[in-house]
C-alpha cells in the first residue's frame, strides 16, 4: 500500500473476526450504535480519556463517526467482544495507519463495568496491564 494511494479494500473486512483467548475483535457496524453504546460514551468513568468527552454524544454523532471510520482506508474501529458472553463490551480504534512509518495510533474503551473489573486501576500499573494483554492473546 502506498501512503498517497490507499487501497480500496481494508486489510480486514466486515464479518471477519480476530480471535483471542477471552475476546474477539470485529469491525464496528452501524447496528452496534445502540442506546447502550451511547450510554457508555456518557459515562464519565468511560469517557474521561476520550476525545469525545468534551461534547455530548448522540445516536447521530456516533453513527456519523462509525460511518467515517468505515470509509477511512487508514483507520479501523473494532468492537471488543467478550467471548464468554458473546457481548460487545467496548471498542478499540487503530489508526490512522502510516504505511511509510509502519505505525498507528491505538485507543480503546471498555464500556461494560464488568469488563473493566479485571483491569488495573491505574495506567501506572504497567506490569499488570502487560500480563493481562498476554492473557488475551
Amino acid at each position: 500500500m502506498s501512503p498517497s494511494a490507499p487501497a480500496t479494500l481494508k486489510a480486514i473486512q466486515s464479518g471477519e473476526h480476530l480471535e483471542g483467548a477471552r475476546v474477539s475483535l470485529r469491525l464496528v457496524e452501524l447496528s452496534d450504535c445502540s442506546e447502550r453504546y451511547e450510554a457508555w460514551l456518557a459515562d464519565p468513568e468511560v469517557n474521561r480519556y476520550l476525545e469525545t468527552r468534551w461534547q455530548p454524544q448522540t445516536a447521530e454523532s456516533i453513527r456519523a463517526f462509525v460511518t467515517a471510520m468505515q470509509a477511512d482506508p487508514w483507520s479501523y474501529l473494532f468492537c471488543i467482544i467478550d467471548r464468554a458472553q458473546a457481548r460487545h463490551v467496548g471498542n478499540i480504534k487503530l489508526g490512522p495507519v502510516s504505511p511509510r512509518h509502519q505505525c498507528a495510533d491505538v485507543s480503546y474503551f471498555l464500556g461494560e463495568r464488568t469488563s473493566r473489573d479485571d483491569l488495573p486501576d491505574s495506567h501506572l500499573d504497567r506490569a499488570k496491564a502487560e500480563q493481562m494483554a498476554e492473557s488475551y492473546s
